[in-house]
């Protein structure tokens, strides 16, 4: 269940302080320091472990009427689109929002941002430097939904672990996961906020390479005579 698989991933920070603090009270500067600095390190794994695990509980226990408002999706994926450039122009990375029409959703906001925060910010981390992610949000008027992709630059996951990419703690592998900030927390706490919407959430190798990930909402009202771009300034 979810608390052995919270434990397990505890464990090797925490095993790492151990041995971290073991070092340091052997009293050699050198080592003392290193020791200390890794220290520093696994705390903030863990910090960040119990972050994730927080948004999964406040998700599982917000109810149904909890907080909802008209959200407009435009704005609020513009600015995160925002943020995450923001977060990626020390490495170049550009993050690009194109918008077909304007539709709002009724939902709880902090939730809604904490899950394209995650898709978007899974999409940065695996995208290497110079590169652009892309996002956009295109309202299906036959099927009165919107759908929003997300597409990065990495080398996409192997065919037969798409499935498994929402599932708390699934690692495709430690390059693509933990070794460079995740947990294979955000996109599982990113599926359960959007199907809490009656929303779908899917992933896909690009043709083009990358992988895309795919949500589809419905909503609440639509006006089609808005296009607008956003792109990082140079």
């Amino acid at each position: 269940g979810l608390v052995r698989e919270v434990a397990q991933e505890a464990r090797c920070p925490l095993a790492a302080v151990e041995v971290a603090l073991g070092l340091a009270e052997e009293g050699d500067d050198g080592r003392s320091v290193m020791a200390l600095n890794r220290i520093e390190q696994e705390l903030a794994v863990l910090d960040a472990l119990i972050t994730q695990l927080l948004s999964v509980a406040r998700l599982e226990a917000a109810d149904e009427s909890s907080e909802n408002i008209s959200v407009d999706l435009n704005e609020l994926l513009g600015s995160i689109c925002r943020d995450a450039s923001f977060e990626g122009s020390e490495e170049q990375k550009q993050v690009e929002f194109t918008a077909t029409g304007q539709a709002t959703i009724n939902a709880d906001r902090s939730l809604l941002k904490s899950a394209f925060e995650n898709i978007v910010r899974n999409a940065l981390r695996h995208s290497p430097a110079g590169s652009k992610i892309t996002v956009t949000n295109e309202y299906l008027s036959d099927a009165r939904e919107i759908r929003i992709t997300v597409l990065d630059a990495g080398s996409g996951v192997p065919t037969e672990m798409l499935e498994d990419l929402f599932k708390p703690f699934v690692r495709v592998e430690s390059a693509r996961d933990r070794d460079s900030g995740g947990f294979g927390v955000g996109l599982a706490i990113a599926s359960a906020a959007i199907r809490r919407y009656k929303g779908a959430i899917k992933a896909r190798n690009h043709e083009s390479g990358g992988l895309e990930v795919t949500v589809t909402l419905p909503v609440n009202e639509t006006h089609l005579s808005r296009v607008w771009t956003y792109h990082r300034p140079r």
